[in-house]
C-alpha cells in the first residue's frame, strides 16, 4: 500500500556544528521529537539520500561555487560572517540535497502522497554562486532540478513560507519558465529582497510572486495570501507538482521574527496548499 507520507532525515547532521551558532543540530532534533510525540514519525518510512549527479548540481550552482564550498569545508572555513563549514559540511550538504530530491522523487512517482525532508544545512538563501544565511546548497532548487532531469517534469511551483525571503531560490529560477516561485515573508528583514515588484525576467517574467508582510501581520494575513492570491495564481499556472520551503520562524515565539503567527495557521496554510 502506498504510504501517506515519507521523510528524509539527515543522519550525521550533528557534525555540521559551530559552538554558539544559532544554526545548530537542535533545530532538526526538535522537529523530530515533536513528530515522535505526535505519533507521526515511526509509522512512515525514511528515505535514503540520492547521489546527485554533476549535471544537476552544476545547473543550480556554478562549478566555481561548488568547488569553493568543497574547499571551505575541507578547512572548516566560514563562507561569510553567518555561514560556517566543518570538515563534514560538504558531504552532509550533498546528502541533504539528495534527501530532498529523494522525497520529491517519491511523491512525483506516486510512491507517497506527501513528503517532508528535514534539511540541514538549510538551503533557500544559497544562490548559484554564493553561500549566505547559513545555507550551502539550495536543497529545494536541486530537488526541482532532479525532477526536471530524471523524471521529465516540465512545470513546477515552489512556495516559500519561511520568515525570510528565499532569495537564492528566486535568483536560480529568475529567468526560467519551468518554475513558478512564490514567497510569503517578513519585510523589512534579512536578506533585504522579495519586494512585490520583483517578478522575474526574460522567460521567467511573471513567474516570481512576492508577498512581503510587515511585522505583527498575524495569522489572517498568511491565510488570506495563501487562499486568495497564491492558490489562484497556481491554478492559472497549473504546476505538475508543488514543492514547499517551510521555516517555522514565522511562529510568534521565534525570537528573531515578528510575524506573530500560530502553528494552527501554518497548518491551515499547508492544508490549503495540499489541495
Amino acid at each position: 500500500m502506498t504510504p501517506e507520507l515519507v521523510y528524509y532525515y539527515p543522519e550525521g547532521h550533528e557534525y555540521h556544528f559551530s559552538s554558539g551558532h544559532v544554526e545548530k543540530p537542535e533545530r532538526i532534533e526538535t522537529i523530530r521529537r515533536a513528530l515522535e510525540a505526535a505519533g507521526w514519525w515511526d509509522p512512515y518510512p525514511r528515505l535514503p539520500s540520492i547521489e546527485l549527479p554533476a549535471d544537476v548540481l552544476q545547473t543550480i550552482h556554478t562549478p566555481a561555487y561548488l568547488n569553493r564550498v568543497r574547499t571551505a569545508s575541507r578547512f572548516a572555513e566560514h563562507l561569510d560572517l553567518d555561514t560556517y563549514t566543518t570538515p563534514y559540511s560538504w558531504e552532509i550538504a550533498l546528502q541533504t540535497a539528495g534527501g530532498a530530491a529523494a522525497v520529491a522523487s517519491a511523491v512525483w512517482s506516486g510512491e507517497a502522497r506527501y513528503g517532508f525532508a528535514l534539511t540541514r544545512p538549510p538551503g533557500h538563501h544559497a544562490t548559484p554562486h554564493r553561500a549566505m544565511g547559513f545555507c550551502l546548497l539550495n536543497n529545494i532548487a536541486l530537488a526541482a532540478e532532479w525532477l526536471f532531469q530524471q523524471h521529465n517534469a516540465r512545470r513546477l511551483a515552489i512556495v516559500d513560507l519561511d520568515l525570510h525571503h528565499g532569495n537564492g531560490t528566486q535568483e536560480i529560477f529568475w529567468r526560467r519558465d519551468d518554475v513558478f516561485f512564490l514567497s510569503v515573508h517578513q519585510s523589512p528583514l534579512f536578506p533585504g529582497t522579495g519586494e512585490i515588484r520583483e517578478r522575474g525576467a526574460g522567460l521567467g517574467e511573471g513567474l516570481t510572486a512576492n508577498f512581503p508582510l510587515p511585522p505583527d501581520s498575524g495569522d489572517q494575513a498568511l491565510l488570506s495570501i495563501v487562499n486568495r492570491l497564491i492558490l489562484p495564481l497556481m491554478d492559472r499556472y497549473s504546476p505538475e507538482m508543488l514543492l514547499v520551503s517551510i521555516g517555522f520562524d514565522v511562529h510568534w515565539r521565534d525570537p528573531l521574527g515578528h510575524l506573530r503567527m500560530t502553528a494552527a495557521a501554518v497548518g491551515q496554510a499547508a492544508a490549503s496548499l495540499q489541495g
